[in-house]
C-alpha cells in the first residue's frame, strides 16, 4: 500500500509541477513578451526603459519587467501575454485597477499600502511568432514580495 504523503510535500510537488509547466510555456514563447536592458516601450504619457535582463516575475498571465519611466523612477511594468483570452481578462483588470486608483486619489491615507495603476497602454512588437500586441500596466515598483 502507498503511504500517504505529507501535505507540505504534496504542495511542494504540485508547485514544482506547475513551475515546470510554466517554464515550458515560456520556452515555447506562448505569447510571453521577451525583453532586454535598454528596450523602450511608450505610452501616450510616458516611456519605459527596461533596466534588467531578467524579469521581476513570470506568471501564467504575464511577465513583470523592471523599468525606468521618463522621470527615471523605477516602475514594475506588467506585460500581458499576447493571446486574446489573456487580453480580455487584462482589460477587466485595468478597469478594476482604475477604480482602485480613483479611490486612492480621493483617500490617499486609506490606500497608502495599495499598489495603484500609474499607466496602461498597448505595446505592438514583432516576436518569434510574428506581430503581437501586449497590454501593459505600469505600477510603482514596491520593495516587498508577498511570496
Amino acid at each position: 500500500a502507498e503511504v500517504p504523503l505529507d501535505p507540505q510535500e504534496v504542495e511542494r510537488r504540485e508547485k514544482a509541477e506547475a513551475d515546470a509547466r510554466l517554464r515550458r510555456s515560456i520556452e515555447q514563447n506562448e505569447g510571453y513578451f521577451e525583453s532586454r536592458v535598454g528596450y523602450v516601450m511608450e505610452s501616450e504619457d510616458s516611456r519605459y526603459t527596461v533596466v534588467a535582463n531578467a524579469p521581476l516575475g513570470v506568471g501564467v498571465f504575464s511577465v513583470v519587467w523592471p523599468c525606468a519611466d521618463k522621470d527615471n523612477k523605477l516602475i514594475a511594468l506588467k506585460v500581458v501575454r499576447s493571446q486574446d483570452h489573456f487580453r480580455r481578462f487584462a482589460d477587466k483588470e485595468v478597469e478594476t485597477l482604475r477604480r482602485v486608483t480613483d479611490m486612492a486619489e480621493k483617500d490617499p491615507e486609506g490606500y497608502a499600502q495599495v499598489a495603484t495603476l500609474r499607466d496602461h497602454f498597448v505595446h505592438s512588437c514583432t516576436g518569434p511568432q510574428g506581430d503581437a500586441q501586449h497590454l501593459c500596466m505600469a505600477f510603482e515598483k514596491l520593495e516587498s514580495n508577498l511570496q
